[in-house]
């Protein structure tokens, strides 16, 4: 079974079905997210957004596959991503006054995930 694991209100309200909602900021939903991992979950997106600007984001959705066993690959990329989130923000606060526009971007790189998966 495929889920998401966010904290965008845009896919909570599309897919609520199919999400795990997170409270709180990115780095709450990348905790969740390698804690799934490390319970059995496959990653079947890319935790972080492909710029630095987008690690500022206070939103992000992260697709996920349950799984039987332990996926060694997604643990190291659940805990890199993590990392990196920590290193590259520092003790500067995700970008909150430009949410709207994270939560519209976060939810089409999903849909875009969503999509070249149901390709295959």
């Amino acid at each position: 079974m495929r889920v998401i694991v966010t904290n965008n209100k845009i896919a909570l309200e599309k897919a609520r079905e199919r999400c795990i909602a997170v409270e709180g900021d990115t780095e709450d939903v990348l905790i969740k997210v390698r804690d799934l991992v490390h319970s059995g979950y496959t990653l079947l997106s890319y935790p972080l957004g492909a710029s630095i600007k987008m690690l500022h984001s206070p939103v992000t959705s992260v697709l996920l596959e349950e799984g039987k066993a332990f996926h060694e690959e997604s643990a190291v990329v659940a805990e890199e991503s993590l990392e990196k989130l920590r290193k590259t923000l520092g003790k500067r606060k995700a970008d909150e006054r430009n949410r709207p526009d994270y939560e519209t971007i976060d939810w089409d790189r999903l849909q875009s995930a969503i999509d070249e998966l149901n390709r295959f």
